[in-house]
């Protein structure tokens, strides 16, 4: 589906043209409302978009998250002796770390503040790709009406409806907002249940094999 069918579909739902919601106030209205969905989207399944980068273990505590990716992270993993084995840090909030402490570089331990992630142990010594970021990759934005919307079948409806839903409010038109609120409560709760049935038949399906240390 393209930006265009968005743009029709949402013409139908709030029964404008594009004299009356221009093209471009509704790219405008698209690119938050695509966002968000990224978020909803990778809380059902983390691993759709996920991206691993890494970067240089110094003898730092701080590691700044990568940038170009939306602010979620699925994991961390550091190497602190360079032999290319990654364990992964375990994220907790500040306050329940002790940090006067100091964590086993098998176990580390690490919290957020802000855009920074801060580790324990401090590593000794540098190591090259010694962090290993998995992260969830954001979206190309939205920049035009032939621009393809990178949303699996139902979620790219789902763009639409939320777009109709705000453009109700903005104009008065509460019931029809709340009307389109109760659909996209309804489309997000379908769509969550089809994947999670998806992945519990795929779970039955395939033959248990304990890969895990």
């Amino acid at each position: 589906m393209t930006v265009q069918n968005i743009y029709d579909h949402i013409d139908r739902l709030v029964g404008t043209d594009s004299n009356s919601f221009s093209d471009a106030d509704k790219l405008a209205w698209l690119g938050f409302k695509y966002t968000d969905l990224q978020f909803e989207l990778t809380d059902v399944d983390d691993t759709r978009q996920l991206t691993e980068t890494n970067v240089d273990l110094t003898t730092s505590n701080s590691y700044t998250i990568p940038s170009g990716y939306l602010s979620k992270i699925y994991m961390v993993e550091l190497d602190y002796a360079g032999g290319g084995d990654y364990y992964r840090v375990t994220i907790k909030p500040k306050t329940d770390i002790d940090h006067n402490s100091t964590y086993s570089t098998i176990k580390p331990v690490g919290w957020l503040e802000n855009n920074v992630l801060k580790i324990n142990p401090v590593p000794s010594s540098t190591v090259t790709n010694g962090v290993r970021w998995s992260v969830i990759n954001g979206l190309t934005a939205l920049a035009a009406s032939g621009d393809t919307i990178a949303l699996p079948t139902g979620w790219d409806e789902l763009l639409a409806l939320t777009v109709a839903q705000e453009y109700a409010d903005a104009q008065g038109d509460y019931p029809l907002a709340d009307r389109y609120k109760e659909k996209v409560k309804e489309k997000i709760y379908k769509l969550r249940n089809q994947f999670f049935n998806r992945e519990n038949q795929a779970l039955n399906m395939t033959p248990y094999i304990d890969n895990y240390k």
